[in-house]
């Protein structure tokens, strides 16, 4: 990963709440990417962005406006859009990826974790511009339980389900997932 521009996938730990002003990237934490796990899964959107192998041009949709979007699974080998970028700031942006239990990512799912979760969901990532996290990807936890080393298992349980709404509120950005199937999330 590093050889393609990749740096590490982390963590954003926020306490109770997904975003907030005491947070702190946990290094290698995002177990959902490679760069993170130390296993074999795919490259989230941001580090496939950065390895060029998928583009703004077709396969990343760069959202400007509010509206509904559907998406790919980032693993499908098709055509169409897999992602959806939208600017926070003039210097970073959230990520929006569906992840389904394919290839390299059929141990997503972790059947050795005690609470068998499912990522029936979407996940949310951040490239957080600050010069100490420069060029690591930050995983939002969007049913935040406060991460601890005692409570590791709240990072195993991170995707925005159909019921929540991930809220930025310095941005009034909302986000939410409608529907999802095996082939496309909305």
């Amino acid at each position: 990963g590093h050889n393609l521009g990749n740096w590490h996938a982390n963590y954003w730990a926020c306490g109770n709440q997904t975003l907030g002003t005491n947070c702190t990237s946990r290094g290698y934490m995002d177990i959902f990417d490679v760069m993170g796990a130390f296993r074999a899964s795919h490259f989230n959107m941001i580090h496939k962005e950065k390895a060029g192998w998928i583009n703004e041009n077709n396969e990343i949709q760069e959202i400007t406006n509010s509206g509904n979007y559907r998406i790919l699974p980032l693993e499908v080998q098709q055509h169409g859009i897999k992602g959806l970028k939208i600017r926070r700031d003039i210097n970073s942006s959230y990520y929006v990826e569906y992840r389904r239990k394919i290839g390299f990512d059929s141990s997503l799912y972790f059947d050795f974790h005690p609470r068998n979760l499912t990522l029936d969901g979407i996940f949310i990532h951040h490239d957080y511009p600050s010069y100490l996290y420069s060029g690591d990807t930050q995983l939002l936890d969007m049913t935040p339980g406060g991460f601890s080393w005692e409570n590791i298992t709240t990072i195993y349980d991170v995707v925005l389900k159909g019921e929540q709404t991930f809220i930025d509120s310095n941005t009034n950005l909302r986000i939410k997932l409608i529907s999802y199937n095996d082939s496309e999330a909305l």
